[in-house]
């Protein structure tokens, strides 16, 4: 197969194609008791609130479902790291 990164810009390709915006490489706060730790990137955000993470694996494991558990929880497009 290919790298992540090529499934990932075929993906934004077609997505916009149909009509969606899409954004590459977002970055999302890690926040720990209240306070923002660092920085992660979603491989996609569609529509600015669907994440997609692209993975070039033989089968998606438990640590693939945690990350987008994860950012889903977190996702707040109002607020900073700094």
């Amino acid at each position: 197969g290919f790298f992540e990164s090529v499934y990932r810009r075929a993906l934004r390709v077609a997505l916009t194609q149909t009509g969606f915006q899409v954004a590459e490489e977002v970055p999302v706060e890690v926040i720990f008791d209240g306070v923002c730790v660092g920085l992660f990137r979603t491989d996609l955000l569609v529509d600015g609130r669907i994440a997609v993470e692209i993975k070039a694996a033989k089968a998606i494991e438990d640590a693939h479902i945690a990350q987008v558990i994860n950012f889903s929880a977190r996702h707040d497009s109002n607020s900073a790291c700094s």
